[in-house]
């Protein structure tokens, strides 16, 4: 028996799935299916706003020389993109401590768990302690094939020696979902072609 929220291991070792919807059984039978049922469940929802400040941080430092207390898509009722869209973004956050060129960054996963991509910013800011915050960012979405993800964002500075060094974590799955509304693509098979979708191929005359 295995039990696990990774689509892609799922693919791998199983033949049959159950699906259970708050402790109740919704499907049994074949593997493919029952992701497509799990992940529409998943999929039901795509807030735009996050309340982190709250939030139990699960690492000890974290929160201590700058605390993120929100994170919200701008613009957006429902956190859907076209894949011509820019992903633009505020994070609200709190100087706990004097700090210098500070970074963020997030980490993206589809749905499933699998691992896409990671995307930084350059050092944007000094900040004094009990200094507020709130900053915007946009993000360019034109290389993600469509589908289902979450990033999981932090705030971080690098030392002299090229470290990172991780201050906070917004600690929420962050959800969006990426559409394409050219109809003269091909339907994106993401189990075959992976997440990312490369810069096209030129014929050269």
């Amino acid at each position: 028996l295995y039990v696990s929220h990774n689509m892609a291991t799922i693919r791998n070792l199983c033949t049959r799935c159950i699906v259970l919807d708050k402790g109740k059984l919704v499907y049994d039978g074949n593997t493919e299916e029952a992701i497509a049922i799990y992940l529409n469940e998943v999929n039901s929802d795509f807030p735009v706003k996050y309340d982190c400040k709250d939030i139990k941080r699960n690492i000890f430092h974290f929160g201590k020389k700058v605390k993120i207390n929100g994170f919200e898509f701008i613009g957006k009722q429902c956190a859907q993109f076209d894949i011509t869209e820019k992903m633009r973004f505020r994070v609200i956050w709190t100087a706990m401590e004097n700090v210098s060129n500070l970074h963020v960054r997030f980490a993206v996963k589809y749905v499933d768990s699998t691992n896409v991509g990671m995307a930084e910013s350059c050092a944007f800011i000094n900040a004094k302690q009990g200094e507020e915050h709130s900053d915007e960012f946009e993000y360019d979405l034109s290389n993600l094939s469509t589908g289902t993800y979450y990033l999981k964002l932090f705030f971080f500075i690098i030392d002299s020696l090229g470290t990172y060094h991780d201050l906070d974590a917004a600690m929420a799955e962050i959800y969006f979902e990426v559409n394409d509304t050219n109809m003269l693509r091909p339907i994106w098979k993401q189990q075959f072609w992976g997440n990312v979708r490369l810069n096209p191929i030129i014929k050269k005359d």
